[in-house]
């Protein structure tokens, strides 16, 4: 008989299967009605897929992480003015800022349009 990881069977017909969704992650344990072991498996890994797409960022998490330059800067500044720093401050970082991202962008990597 074939062994499947992740799998035991606990009465006739329910079995209860285990996983983790990263090495270090949390392990979760679900009990399952199949007729074989191989339909838990195959269960096991449909229960797997779901966890991992509603552990997907949500859509305003993409929206920061993908956007551009510009776009990070208005909120690198916006934290700047917020905590009333002084305009040389506010504008030495504008300079380092661009500096270090769009430059670099241009010289390096001219066909990126965004951080992403």
């Amino acid at each position: 008989m074939k062994r499947y990881l992740g799998i035991k069977e606990t009465r006739a017909g329910n079995y209860q299967v285990n996983f983790r969704l990263s090495k270090s992650g949390k392990r979760f344990w679900e009990t399952v009605e199949a007729n074989s072991m191989q339909e838990a498996y195959n269960k096991r890994a449909e229960l797997i897929t779901q966890r991992q797409k509603d552990l997907q960022t949500p859509e305003a998490e993409k929206l920061r992480l993908t956007a551009g330059f510009s776009e990070v800067w208005e909120g690198i500044g916006g934290g700047i003015l917020g905590e009333r720093k002084p305009r040389k401050t506010y504008l030495h970082y504008q300079k380092v800022f661009w500096r270090m991202f769009d430059d670099f962008r241009n010289l390096k990597y001219p066909y990126v349009q965004n951080p992403s």
